[in-house]
């Protein structure tokens, strides 16, 4: 798999799939809580359960692939400073990569 850039809303998008539509990047207090809140998600996600969850197995596979991205995203910049918004709507890309 090829490494890509980060951005700033690569970030924000990750940071809602785990911890919901009010994740504010800036704030930083996700960091201290990144790993519980993936393992939380994951288990909501995860489709194995889904027969016992009422859901559809592709449905929650989806949902896993996003969590499991999101997590992978945020953990890469959970000790070192977030990609900054460029002047404009387009964030600046940082060069941090993940696989």
């Amino acid at each position: 798999m090829e490494a890509r850039e980060i951005t700033f809303d690569d970030v924000i998008r990750a940071g809602r799939v785990l911890f919901g539509p009010a994740f504010a990047a800036e704030a930083g207090a996700w960091r201290d809580r990144l790993r519980a809140t993936y393992r939380r998600r994951a288990l909501e996600t995860h489709p194995d359960r889904a027969h016992s969850l009422g859901r559809s197995e592709p449905e929650l596979a989806r949902e896993f692939r996003a969590v499991t991205d999101a997590y992978r995203i945020l953990s890469t910049l959970r000790a070192g400073p977030l990609p900054r918004e460029a002047a404009g709507a387009t964030p600046r890309p940082t060069v941090r990569t993940w696989p």
